[in-house]
């Protein structure tokens, strides 16, 4: 028998937002762009719950990181 796949351990630290606060922690223009943002692949990643789409503080953080310019030597 093949292995089974195992999901990734779920970090109890991790605090969950709205769109409606990411929109407000990031200053963006309202939550349709952050929409846009999204279904471009330029925006955070985010988890449905029901229809409400909900963003982890780690996955807000790796977006944060990818649009980071890097700093020249």
């Amino acid at each position: 028998m093949g292995k089974r796949a195992t999901t990734p351990p779920i970090r109890t630290d991790d605090q969950w937002h709205t769109a409606a606060e990411v929109v407000e922690r990031y200053k963006l223009a309202s939550v349709s762009a952050l929409y846009t943002l999204r279904s471009r692949g330029r925006g955070p990643k985010g988890h449905r719950f029901g229809r409400e789409l909900r963003f982890r503080d780690s996955d807000l953080a790796a977006w944060e990181a990818a649009c980071a310019d890097p700093v020249d030597a």
